[in-house]
């Protein structure tokens, strides 16, 4: 959930109304900074700072995501990688048309990621289209503790987990790749840089190392 969310002309986004919505935080907070004037008068003005910190320690590498929100808020230094997606949808979207639900996203993601390359991209050397959308499908879609919050249980009777994470997953593929032939037909050449995505996984270890649970465990 991003700081300064009425700063700099950003417009809300889907995390904005499902922290709002009461019941989806355990102690029915709503992420709202308590001293508006904090984020102004401690967070922005320091991103300088942190870029000179970063270049004092050596960094040669920083993974930032450039909000939706902020690109088309109602409907910088040089960064070596940037996120274009960071499961922040804008709330316009997901009013018009249910967002990662309608294949329009997918016009739209074009939209959005193609603006990104036209006015970042001779600052930018690797991009990323979308950070670990298992994770957005899955927790959005249906676990529901991410937003949207869709979820089939006694706490909401918005959303259907047997199709909806398949369907959100299809189309975030579909505008990763429309995404990337976009940049690499008519911005790669010219900007020298590359364009990726990131997948999550989960890591399982078996309980014991013994060679017979191992040997057992390789059996069909």
């Amino acid at each position: 959930y991003e700081g300064a969310v009425r700063e700099d002309g950003r417009g809300p986004t889907i995390w904005d109304a499902f922290l709002h919505t009461f019941g989806n935080i355990a102690d029915d907070s709503n992420a709202d900074v308590a001293d508006p004037t904090a984020i102004l008068l401690i967070a922005l003005p320091r991103k300088q700072d942190d870029m000179q910190l970063l270049k004092e320690m050596g960094v040669d590498a920083y993974r930032i995501s450039i909000a939706w929100s902020r690109i088309f808020p109602s409907e910088l230094a040089n960064f070596t990688f940037t996120h274009s997606f960071y499961h922040d949808l804008p709330q316009a979207l997901e009013d018009k048309n249910v967002g990662w639900l309608n294949g329009h996203i997918r016009k739209d993601f074009a939209l959005f990621t193609e603006t990104c390359f036209e006015k970042f991209g001779d600052r930018v050397k690797h991009w990323i289209t979308f950070n670990e959308p298992h994770k957005f499908a899955i927790q959005g879609y249906y676990k529901g503790n991410h937003a949207p919050g869709h979820r089939s249980s006694v706490l909401s009777k918005v959303g259907d987990p047997t199709t909806e994470p398949y369907i959100v997953a299809q189309y975030a593929i579909q505008s990763h790749a429309t995404a990337a032939d976009i940049y690499r037909r008519n911005y790669k050449d010219k900007q020298n840089g590359l364009i990726g995505i990131p997948l999550d996984a989960k890591w399982y270890e078996t309980q014991t190392m013994q060679q017979q649970t191992l040997k057992q465990l390789k059996e069909p």
